[in-house]
């Protein structure tokens, strides 16, 4: 799950003193940390400071724990929304107060997309989908469409398997919205196209694409049965360098459909997944074998010379 983080320039008090800035502020939120732990921070900095400073710090454990944050999160934004101006900072790394001296406001359709992707981590989805619908400009941003995979994605996913055509019905939305990704992005150099400054998962466009991508894989392997397409799809992602181990091991799920098992055995391996189809299957135990033994004579052959 993503870290969410906001940058906010407090107004200043007399309307009179443009040239003095209020005070800066960086809320950062984690609601599904490594630890199990969901965690908030505030962090302020008065005008020229050289470092921010901790002001509160929230971690609580448990399954409750990222709901509440992000509801934290949620009313510090509406509450800050009064008296400052939210900032997208062209500093990639933002550390010092001074690596937001060079920022521009957060425009109003940034915003209701940063509201819609809160509500999908608190699985709010038709609340989500409405934040959504208030875009205008930003309808068919790329970010935009992410936040419409996800919310359809997610739906499939919480269904059980018994409503399969539930599923299926949801995950060719996702995937509609994927491809839409994936054609707006084709032939372009992925790093020279803008991310988005919010949630660190989306900070980069080829991971925007990736993922995108592996979820196009995802619908043509589990729903259509079509490896072959499935294949092509996973390698548009694969391409970005920033796939995922949910992609290859889907690229691997493909691969033994086709029968290509040597280089499924050898993509698992490569990648250290851990699919108990691959890692039950005796020709497995065989292919990990063989490469031991082959790495052993070349090690043998290494020390004879």
């Amino acid at each position: 799950m993503s870290t969410y983080i906001g940058y906010w320039q407090e107004k200043a008090e007399e309307k009179s003193d443009k040239s003095r800035a209020g005070k800066l502020v960086v809320m950062r939120l984690t609601p599904y940390d490594w630890d199990n732990h969901a965690y908030l921070t505030r962090k302020e900095a008065v005008h020229a400071s050289r470092k921010f400073e901790v002001t509160e710090e929230i971690k609580i454990h448990g399954d409750h724990g990222p709901e509440e944050v992000i509801r934290l999160y949620l009313a510090a934004r509406a509450e800050l929304a009064s008296k400052a101006v939210e900032l997208v900072p062209e500093a990639s790394i933002v550390i010092f107060p001074e690596d937001l001296a060079e920022s521009r406001r957060k425009t109003e359709e940034e915003s209701i997309m940063d509201e819609a992707m809160l509500h999908v981590e608190l699985e709010e989805y038709d609340c989500a989908e409405a934040i959504l619908a208030r875009l205008r400009s930003e309808r068919d941003s790329l970010f935009a469409k992410t936040i419409a995979r996800r919310i359809a994605q997610n739906r499939s996913a919480h269904l059980p398997e018994t409503q399969i055509e539930e599923k299926r019905k949801w995950m060719k939305i996702a995937a509609d919205h994927a491809q839409q990704i994936i054609d707006m992005t084709a032939g372009k150099n992925l790093y020279q196209v803008a991310g988005y400054s919010f949630g660190d998962d989306y900070k980069s466009t080829p991971s925007i694409v990736a993922r995108a991508a592996t979820t196009v894989g995802d619908y043509l392997l589990n729903y259509e049965n079509a490896p072959h397409q499935a294949l092509e799809a996973l390698q548009t992602g694969e391409d970005t360098s920033h796939g995922d181990s949910w992609l290859y091991e889907l690229k691997v799920q493909a691969l033994l459909r086709l029968d290509s098992k040597m280089e499924a055995f050898a993509i698992h391996q490569g990648r250290r997944l851990h699919l108990e189809e691959v890692t039950s299957c005796p020709d497995y135990q065989a292919y990990l074998l063989g490469e031991a033994d082959a790495k052993a004579k070349q090690e043998a052959a290494r020390n004879a010379c």
